[in-house]
């Protein structure tokens, strides 16, 4: 078997696990200071799927910030990483 480009595998895994595109997460990660602002480290891109951004956060009182900032931040994202479809903002809690 001939070895492969890793940005190959990880996109093959990343596809099998429903979690979006490698180069559509590594993009919204690269454009999410400018996106969210202060926020942005307090809730950290971790896949898209479904064109879903998912964010993890460590403090559940954030989840009501995502919620509120959501649809302001999948424009934003649209205008930062053109041919990115993202129709809304789904958070997580980071568990320790």
């Amino acid at each position: 078997m001939e070895p492969r480009p890793v940005g190959d595998s990880l996109s093959m895994v990343a596809r099998e696990l429903r979690l979006g595109r490698a180069d559509e997460i590594e993009a919204v990660i690269e454009a999410w200071p400018r996106v969210a602002g202060r926020l942005a480290a307090a809730c950290v891109p971790a896949a898209v799927r479904d064109g879903v951004l998912i964010v993890t956060v460590v403090d559940s009182a954030v989840i009501e910030s995502v919620q509120w900032h959501g649809q302001d931040w999948c424009r934003r994202l649209q205008e930062e990483v053109p041919g990115l479809v993202i129709s809304g903002v789904s958070a997580r809690r980071q568990t320790p």
